[in-house]
C-alpha cells in the first residue's frame, strides 16, 4: 500500500525478504530467504518498538539494480486500513485497474486526495459467476507518513506496506470448501481487541467489516455488532 493504487505483476521472489511489525506495541521482525519455489523463514527476533533493527540485515547492493534481491515488508494496523468489496465484470488483467479506479470516488470513505489506495483480486470459489470480486484497501496518506517515518527511526525503509489480515481472509477457507457465512479474525493489542469480519456467501466475498471490542466482555459486544 505504498503506492498510490496501481496492483503490479507479481514480481520474481528476491533473494531475501524483510517483515516488520510494530503495531502491537512491540517489534516483531521476520527474516526469510529463498527457497526452491517459496521463502522460508530463517530469523526471528521481537524487541521493545523502538529497538533498531539490525544492519546486517538490511544490507543491499547494485545488483537490486537488474534482479530482485532484498525486499522490506511492514504491517500496517488492521484499524487504520478501510475495506471495500466490489463485484466488477470479468475482463482482461491489464483492464482491471481502470476498472477499480472508475470506481474510486464512489466507495473511498475518505477524500481521494488525502488517501492512499491499492488492490487485491480475491480467489475464485465459484467458477459459475461472470463476475470477478475485489477488494480495495484505503488509508490516509498522513497514517503513512507517519508510520513509514517511525520505522525509518529505527533503520528501516519499507518498499512495500502490507496489511496481514488480508491474506487470511484470501487464505479461507482451507480444502476447497466455499466459504459461507461471517468468518472472524480477532487481532489483540494491549488496550482492545480488533476483530475483521469477513462476510461470504457461498463462495462469493461480500463484505469486509473491521470491529474494535472496547469491554471485557468481547464476546457479548461481538455478537451485538454481527446481530445489528
Amino acid at each position: 500500500m505504498a503506492t498510490d493504487g496501481k496492483s503490479s505483476k507479481p514480481l520474481a521472489l528476491p533473494d531475501d525478504c524483510n517483515v516488520v511489525d510494530c503495531s502491537s506495541g512491540r517489534q516483531q521482525f521476520w527474516r526469510f530467504a529463498k527457497g526452491k519455489s517459496a521463502m522460508k523463514l530463517v530469523y526471528v527476533r521481537e524487541t521493545e518498538a523502538d529497538e533498531p533493527v539490525q544492519a546486517k540485515h538490511l544490507e543491499r547492493d547494485t545488483s537490486q539494480m537488474w534482479r530482485p534481491h532484498c525486499q522490506n515488508d511492514a504491517w500496517l494496523p488492521s484499524e487504520k486500513v478501510y475495506f471495500r468489496v466490489l463485484q466488477l465484470p470479468q475482463c482482461e488483467p491489464r483492464e482491471l485497474p481502470a476498472m477499480v479506479e472508475m470506481q474510486l470516488e464512489r466507495i473511498s470513505p475518505i477524500p481521494m486526495g488525502m488517501a492512499v489506495w491499492t488492490y487485491e483480486v480475491v480467489p475464485v470459489f465459484r467458477e459459475d459467476r461472470a463476475q470477478q470480486t475485489v477488494v480495495v484497501m484505503f488509508t490516509e496518506r498522513t497514517v503513512v507518513e507517519e508510520y513509514v517515518g517511525q520505522l525509518e527511526k529505527i533503520g528501516y525503509r519499507p518498499d512495500r506496506l502490507e496489511t496481514p489480515v488480508l491474506h487470511q481472509v484470501m487464505a479461507t477457507p482451507q480444502g476447497g470448501v466455499r466459504p459461507d457465512g461471517a468468518w472472524i479474525y480477532p487481532r489483540f493489542t494491549d488496550a482492545h481487541v480488533i476483530c475483521t469480519v469477513a462476510w461470504w456467501d457461498e463462495g462469493v466475498l461480500h463484505n469486509i467489516t473491521q470491529i474494535c471490542l472496547t469491554t471485557g466482555e468481547h464476546l457479548n459486544e461481538l455478537t451485538e455488532h454481527l446481530t445489528a
